[in-house]
């Protein structure tokens, strides 16, 4: 995977997986891309990360919400890795 993105996509495998990502953390992510398609992704992506992190409320109340957001979370992770692969 291309440096810089790796947190990020580290980042979204934990998520989707179920672990609890500090809001604060997932704000601190930054990546460093040079192609315009993988950056744009990457930050739609680490966008909903926040959001993921920030909802941990109402994702523990709501467990269809919560599958939703695991389940965006895996595909993100996996249409970066996706894109990465596609650019070597």
């Amino acid at each position: 995977m291309a440096a810089g993105i790796d947190p990020l996509i580290q980042a979204l495998q934990r998520a989707a997986s179920g672990e609890t990502i500090d809001v604060e953390y997932a704000r601190t992510l930054k990546f460093d891309v040079q192609d315009a398609n993988v950056g744009e992704a990457a930050a739609r992506s680490w966008s909903r990360l926040v959001n993921f992190a920030d909802d941990i409320d109402i994702r523990s109340e709501d467990p269809d919400y919560d599958k939703q957001m695991k389940e965006e979370m895996e595909w993100r992770w996996r249409e970066l890795s996706a894109l990465l692969t596609g650019r070597r």
